[in-house]
């Protein structure tokens, strides 16, 4: 991905984080690179997907691992 792109597409997802943490409906510690690795992570499981369904259960954990304890 070329660094301009990435770099808007970066600065995009921290706008979003921040507005979600600030919401109080994700995890305070969480940054933009944490959230890149994790769908990096999910995006590997999806294209060497033996099994129907994972990477769909895999989304719904990460999305879980996210949110606060809050409501």
């Amino acid at each position: 991905m070329p660094g301009a792109l990435r770099d808007a597409l970066q600065d995009a997802l921290a706008l979003l984080l921040s507005r979600a943490q600030q919401a109080g409906t994700v995890r305070p510690e969480v940054t933009a690179a944490d959230l890149i690795a994790i769908i990096k992570g999910l995006l590997i499981a999806a294209q060497d997907d033996a099994e129907p369904g994972r990477a769909a259960r895999l989304l719904t954990i990460m999305i879980a691992g996210l949110r606060t304890d809050q409501p």
